[in-house]
């Protein structure tokens, strides 16, 4: 079985991936692109935790891994 990767955006936007780090790279990419400035290393450091752990940025999206057969 072979596997993909959806960075889901929770405002409706979903983008494909083949490789995992390409889509964790680029759901955090569009976090860090989100911010104002006025967040806390803390806040940020906490986002980028939640991804790794859990493949989601609350209030931003997630990764699903999905599976398929050839």
């Amino acid at each position: 079985m072979n596997e993909f990767y959806e960075v889901i955006f929770y405002d409706g936007d979903t983008f494909f991936f083949r490789n995992r780090d390409n889509a964790f790279a680029f759901l955090r990419q569009a976090f860090l692109r989100n911010l104002n400035g006025k967040e806390s290393t803390d806040y940020v450091k906490d986002a980028l935790t939640q991804l790794n752990e859990f493949y989601e940025i609350d209030g931003l999206g997630k990764v699903r891994v999905t599976g398929f057969e050839d």
